[in-house]
């Protein structure tokens, strides 16, 4: 099904649920467009919010159970995104905005009346200010920190495995585009090779591409970011860093990707293909001071853009040091992993060499993919020994099927019914919990609905991406 982009009279409505507020808007049968009345009445909502950076809003699209559901779940889909481009054009920050959409699966109502298809055929917009007042500093993840010259050409290796950075010389500048005037350069690298380091990391693991959303299975993914003198350096105009990297692990038809740290959106760099694996030349490796750096994780959250002042830290440009949890990727589509057809038996090298490096960030290897067989949990939790778990602050989702985490309001997410899925809860407290697969499989959820879900608590036991992956079984 193609995008609609239909204009309609819509009416709408909002009412406060305990800390959210949230704004329906309802559509005739196969629409997706705003007219300029429903525009008015959803600038109205927003402007009556308390906007800030511990906001987020969620867009749920929904539709009856009229038609085919393929065409349903599409049909969802692009009434939540015709309402986030709207809230964007407005002014609401994109990395504020989740998209979530259902098709027919999840019904206002079961009636089978003109009315009741009438409220099923909906968008929801719940707007939400989380409380940023506690840190997860209790998880470190270590930055590799090299000092180097960047008046030269260097070759610096980043780990052991066989990753290597190339920089050509004077490749760095300042905020004001200005050469580097002595000074030795500090060049930071951190990577996440497996589900454990993602689920600490807050970095989305969600990809949008001709008006479709897919998820990660990632190859492994890396940070870097550069200062001088204590201020955020950049990569100068028309120059262009490269790295060979070595794959966390083997996944069929990977491309290479760069995440936007403002709007928390993936740009595709490159399609990965085999020969990439060649070797031109010999390198000379640039001998460089290193040091392991022992600053505290304080991952960042694309969803609620939390970022509390760091006392003691600097922060770098768009990168590194903000606090509290995770990003959300709610929104999932039926069907089947990408790729599943090719060869089974390809691989690729097990260093990739030559991936542009054009800006300091995040990036990453990947395969994409879309769930199978999604379903929306609305749920609640307690502890072992029956105690309901209060002051929830995010549940990061792991599907150990694919290597990647995903992290939600506590409160409601989505996942396979068919998965291999593990939870982390987190509280304003600072306490961890976690539930094994085996539990979460043992609960027999085939379908979506409400659900409570005992959880282990793991905070003396778990202080590490590394204790996650050890608890979990993850060998990465």
């Amino acid at each position: 099904m193609k995008k609609v982009s239909l204009f309609l009279f819509v009416c709408t409505l909002w009412h406060t649920v305990s800390t959210a507020q949230v704004h329906f808007v309802y559509y005739p049968s196969a629409k997706s467009g705003l007219d300029s009345a429903s525009e008015q009445q959803i600038s109205t909502f927003i402007s009556t919010l308390k906007m800030n950076e511990q906001s987020h809003i969620t867009i749920s699209g929904h539709t009856d159970a009229d038609g085919n559901e393929t065409d349903n779940l599409r049909l969802s889909a692009d009434r939540a995104q015709c309402v986030k481009d709207f809230l964007m054009n407005i002014g609401v920050p994109g990395n504020q905005l989740v998209t979530e959409y259902f098709g027919e699966t999840n019904p206002a109502t079961t009636g089978q009346t003109e009315a009741d298809k009438q409220k099923n055929r909906r968008v929801e917009i719940r707007y939400e200010s989380c409380d940023a007042t506690s840190s997860l500093s209790d998880f470190d993840v270590p930055w590799k920190e090299f000092s180097v010259d960047a008046s030269k050409s260097l070759n610096i290796a980043l780990d052991g495995k066989g990753t290597v950075l190339h920089i050509p010389e004077n490749c760095f500048v300042d905020q004001n585009n200005e050469p580097l005037q002595n000074c030795k350069t500090t060049l930071r690298y951190r990577e996440y090779r497996n589900s454990a380091d993602m689920a600490f990391s807050g970095i989305p693991m969600d990809y949008h591409e001709q008006g479709q959303e897919f998820l990660f299975n990632s190859s492994g993914m890396f940070e870097l970011s550069a200062e001088c003198n204590g201020e955020p350096v950049r990569i100068a105009e028309g120059k262009n860093m490269t790295i060979d990297y070595a794959l966390a692990r083997q996944n069929p038809e990977i491309s290479f990707f760069n995440l936007d740290e403002n709007s928390g959106e993936w740009n595709k760099i490159q399609e990965i293909q085999p020969n990439n694996g060649q070797i031109n030349a010999e390198q000379e490796i640039t001998p460089v001071d290193e040091v392991i750096s022992q600053r505290k994780l304080i991952v960042r959250d694309y969803r609620r853009s939390l970022k509390d002042n760091l006392k003691g830290e600097r922060k770098l440009e768009n990168i590194g040091f903000e606090d509290n949890a995770f990003d959300a990727v709610n929104s999932f589509n039926q069907a089947r992993l990408l790729g599943g057809g090719s060869d089974p038996g390809h691989t690729y090298p097990d260093i990739i060499r030559g991936l542009n490096v054009p800006n300091f960030g995040v990036f990453n290897c990947d395969q994409i993919y879309q769930l199978q067989k999604p379903i929306q949990i609305t749920a609640t939790y307690k502890d072992e020994n029956g105690q309901h778990i209060d002051g929830l602050r995010v549940l990061s989702m792991m599907d150990l099927n694919y290597n990647g985490a995903f992290s939600f309001d506590p409160k409601r997410f989505t996942c396979s019914a068919v998965g291999k899925n593990a939870l982390a809860l987190f509280t304003k407290s600072g306490k961890l919990y976690i539930m094994e697969p085996s539990k979460f499989k043992e609960m027999n959820i085939t379908k979506s609905g409400d659900y409570t879900f005992t959880m282990k608590e793991m905070t003396n036991e778990i202080k590490s991406s590394d204790d996650l992956a050890k608890y979990l079984g993850i060998t990465l």
